[in-house]
C-alpha cells in the first residue's frame, strides 16, 4: 500500500488501515525485523536478538 502526501502532516487513517490489513502476524514480523536491524546498525546488540523479559515479585505485608 502506498499513498502520496502533499502539503501538511498526514492524519493516521492510512496507518490504521495498513496495520489492520497486515494483521497480527505482520506486526510481529515487522517488530522482529526491527530487532534484527538494530544488530546490523550497532554490533554491540548482535548477541541480544531476543525480546526483553522482566520478572518482578511484589510482597504485601499485613498489619
Amino acid at each position: 500500500m502506498t499513498r502520496v502526501v502533499r502539503g501538511g502532516f498526514p492524519d493516521r487513517s492510512f496507518d490504521l488501515k495498513f496495520w489492520k490489513k497486515v494483521g497480527t502476524a505482520g506486526k510481529f514480523g515487522a517488530a522482529w525485523e526491527m530487532v534484527l536491524d538494530l544488530a546490523n546498525w550497532n554490533p554491540r546488540y548482535a548477541g541480544q536478538q531476543r525480546l526483553r523479559r522482566t520478572v518482578s515479585s511484589l510482597k504485601f505485608r499485613s498489619g
